[in-house]
């Protein structure tokens, strides 16, 4: 038995470079199922992650229709049995006076005086709501609590006081603790950040209520609940709030939905991809064992003449399919798994999601090892019973060369499939549509002829003319090789396609989105005269405040919180917030005048199922209503899951009177760095954040360009896949016409025109894939946006994108070319004597 596999590996090794480059097809396509799956799976196990570490902490907060509550809610909160814990918030904006800091801080004179802070007043400052980690100090003393990257670049330890200006008081305040960096205490990195940014600390509530001179009020209150106690947690919480007309009670709710906005058209493009790698993979596979057999069929006629059966001659070769099987399967799990982990680290970064879960990877091993054993042995069926199909007789017969048939019945198949393919939305798909392009090429290189023959007669002479009759002579084998090039330049120019028009769509549609062409949030309310002052400013044309609050929505038992936002007449002429498709913004302006009405973002609207002048009940601050839905409206804010309302009804539907957001619209040319910088000198420590469109414009961007970029590594692997697929073709070529190569050297033609005729051939085939690829990825593309119309909740529309084509034919012409060098000088190296000799 071992001697058996010994002599299989050694039939492999026979063909070093062949076996080489058959291996790493199968190591791409393993590693992309690996890459594919584990990259998803890992994605979906860190937001369920995120989803139960979010559920774990808070189930309901007490927050107020003003700014602040009365925190002596706290005291009627011991006295409920079910409450497991509580926490009291209060924000602060303070100035940090860095000339009291100690010496040694570099960079310090690069920040103006009174960098920006904003002090958290925790209640209690230790427990399951905060999770500080401290590294020095103790929570249990009352004093200042620093984040490790604040501490340090603070200068500042233990016992240290820091100075801060608390409307315009200095207000002296010991460090008594120093903790890891944490979520809740966010701040710049070093102090050319602190220019634009502000420092989150921490100080026990009382010290900051002091600070404000508010006396006991809150911003809100978290209010855990012990487990199975939920629901008599709130209904005695709404009793004991009832008579407290200001105050509401909202349950903590992580709307999934816009945690994974657009992860499943991610998910199904790299399905798309993945099925695709390896389904190639398994097209070169056949190939390599197909040109085997042919090349070793006196070799197999042999063995039988000595007393072989049919079934140990097929045993040979299905010991060399395993053999590659396990190499590429091995090489193909490690290249995999690293890949995965860089794709899902991208993951996470696109879409925000902070979680180190990279444990997912159970199934896609399980599913990587099962394709990376069953797809060769799949592949290699024909093969194999070619094998056990060989005669000694007819393997003494001279090898000739036929004109393969053209099959209509195939094409017509092949038409079938592909309609299929484009008409399913499940990521298999690409196996109707894959399969659908081999069948279907065979009739695209006919037509093609008449284009490619004469470029390249031109470019090889006399040469090319005997390519292209070479290539018409076995145009099923090319057809098939040139099919997965065209598959995989078909799919770069889609891939392309969606990110470049979603790109377009982003540049022309965000201004109406955004909100203008900036936005300023202060963590204090806005005022008439703030309002006044930014008018004021240089290069502003218009503001408008923006009032935002929260309702819950209960949909198929389940419940989830939406953010709501006002507009009227004003903002949306000169603010635009939304689109509408099939209505002008004036009419959405006054059908939302009415009393009760709404207009639902696209993404909400769809999951509602209703219609316009349906009514949809949320609860609100005043209890349960009823509202009409108006409109329907395309946005950005939340993914299209978001509520609008008129800005004169907003307080009574959702109690409501003030805003913390300005929306500007500026004059052409206007210089925003610099309006930043007057914003910023005017507004100091109570300023949150300035955004703007621009801003707005290169992050969406770039959040959304990042996953095609993804896509473009694989179809890399993929154009790879394509090459190895011509080099065995153009093998297999060569190996059939050796008594004709032979005969061209006897008739004086040089080394270097034998060499031309097979790079024409490797040419031939290479253009004809990417010129129909182009032409299937146009017309996919044009139908996806005729069809689909969106993607990830962005609206395409059809373009060209001449790029990724020139892209597509330089690397595609390129993969050709260089598929070609080694059948090429296969050929040259052919000896004259033997060559005349070879039957």
């Amino acid at each position: 038995m071992t001697l058996s596999w010994l002599i299989s590996w050694r039939n492999l090794t026979r063909r070093k470079l062949r076996t080489a480059f058959t291996v790493m097809a199968i190591v791409i396509g393993v590693a992309s199922t690996f890459a594919v799956t584990g990259t998803v799976n890992s994605t979906k196990l860190a937001v369920s992650s995120v989803i139960e570490q979010f559920d774990s902490i808070a189930d309901f907060v007490i927050a107020g229709t003003t700014p602040t509550i009365d925190g002596s809610i706290v005291d009627e909160l011991k006295e409920i049995a079910g409450v497991e814990a509580y926490f009291s918030q209060l924000y602060q904006p303070a100035q940090l006076v860095t000339s009291r800091l100690k010496p040694g801080n570099a960079g310090k004179k690069e920040v103006r005086e009174g960098a920006r802070v904003l002090l958290h007043g925790y209640d209690p400052m230790d427990g399951i709501f905060t999770n500080f980690r401290v590294l020095r100090g103790s929570l249990e003393k009352p004093g200042l609590v620093l984040p490790e990257t604040a501490a340090r670049i603070w200068n500042v330890d233990v016992g240290d006081e820091v100075l801060f200006e608390v409307n315009d008081i200095p207000r002296p305040v010991t460090v008594t603790a120093i903790v890891e960096d944490h979520e809740r205490l966010n701040g710049p990195d070093d102090w050319q950040e602190a220019k634009w940014n502000r420092w989150d600390v921490a100080l026990p509530l009382e010290m900051v209520q002091t600070f404000a001179g508010i006396g006991n009020r809150v911003r809100n209150i978290d209010v855990s609940a012990k487990a199975g106690m939920e629901r008599q947690v709130e209904a005695e919480l709404d009793e004991r709030i009832a008579g407290r007309p200001d105050v509401f009670i909202e349950p903590v709710l992580l709307d999934e939905d816009a945690l994974t906005a657009g992860l499943s058209d991610v998910y199904n493009g790299l399905y798309l991809l993945g099925s695709l790698g390896i389904m190639m993979s398994g097209i070169i596979l056949y190939s390599t064992l197909y040109v085997s057999v042919i090349e070793r069929k006196r070799e197999f006629a042999i063995m039988k003449a000595l007393g072989y059966t049919s079934w140990q001659t097929v045993a040979v070769v299905l010991r060399e399919t395993i053999l590659l099987a396990l190499l590429g399967t091995a090489f193909g799990l490690l290249f995999g798994y690293g890949l995965s982990w860089t794709l899902s680290a991208l993951m996470f970064d696109i879409f925000d999601i902070d979680a180190a879960v990279r444990t997912g990877y159970v199934f896609p091993l399980f599913l990587s090892l099962s394709v990376g054993i069953a797809v060769p042995l799949v592949s290699g069926i024909v093969p194999l019973c070619q094998t056990g199909r060989i005669s000694v007789a007819q393997a003494l017969k001279p090898v000739t060369v036929e004109y393969q048939k053209f099959r209509p019945m195939h094409v017509l198949f092949g038409l079938g499939l592909m309609i299929a393919g484009l008409w399913m939305t499940h990521p298999l798909r690409a196996i109707p549509l894959f399969g659908g392009i081999l069948l279907v090429f065979q009739a695209i290189m006919i037509g093609l002829k008449m284009v490619v023959s004469p470029l390249i007669e031109w470019m090889f002479r006399f040469e090319g003319r005997l390519a292209s009759s070479n290539v018409a002579r076995q145009q099923n084998r090319a057809a098939l090789a040139s099919a997965i090039l065209c598959t995989g330049v078909a799919f770069i120019v889609l891939v392309n396609f969606v990110n470049d028009a979603m790109m377009q769509s982003i540049s022309e549609t965000s201004r109406n989105y955004f909100g203008g062409d900036m936005k300023v949030r202060l963590s204090v309310p806005i005022m008439d005269q703030d309002v006044r002052g930014f008018l004021k400013l240089p290069g502003v044309k218009h503001v408008s405040t923006i009032r935002e609050a929260s309702v819950l929505w209960e949909n198929g038992g389940k419940h989830r919180v939406i953010d709501v936002l006002s507009v009227s007449g004003d903002i949306q002429s000169s603010v635009p917030l939304f689109t509408a498709r099939d209505v002008s913004l004036e009419t959405v302006i006054h059908q939302l005048k009415k009393p009760k009405s709404v207009a639902l973002g696209r993404a909400l609207f769809e999951q509602w199922g209703g219609t316009v002048g349906d009514v949809i009940e949320l609860e609100t601050v005043h209890g349960r209503q009823r509202m009409t839905v108006r409109a329907v409206v395309d946005t950005s804010f939340d993914n299209g899951n978001v509520i609008f309302a008129h800005v004169d009804h907003f307080d009574a539907l959702f109690g409501v009177d003030y805003a913390q957001e300005a929306a500007f619209i500026l004059y052409p040319g206007a210089d925003t760095r610099l309006l930043e910088e007057r914003i910023f000198n005017q507004y100091q420590e109570k300023l949150s954040s300035i955004d703007t469109l621009e801003d707005f414009i290169e992050n969406r961007q770039d959040n959304f360009s990042e996953p095609f970029l993804m896509m473009n590594v694989l179809l890399v692997l993929v154009m790879i896949v394509a090459g190895i697929g011509i080099m065995n073709t153009l093998q297999m070529n060569v190996m059939e016409r050796i008594r004709e190569i032979g005969m061209m050297r006897a008739v004086a033609n040089t080394v270097w025109q034998v060499k031309k005729v097979i790079l024409g051939e490797g040419l031939f085939i290479g253009l004809s894939g990417v010129l129909s690829g182009i032409g299937v990825g146009i017309l996919v593309s044009y139908f996806m946006a005729l069809f689909a119309g969106e993607m990830a909740g962005i609206r395409i529309r059809f373009l060209v994108p001449w790029p990724a084509i020139a892209m597509a034919i330089v690397f595609g012409l390129a993969v050709s070319a260089v598929s070609g060098i080694v059948p090429a000088s296969r050929a040259a190296k052919v000896n004259l004597s033997e060559a005349l000799k070879y039957e």
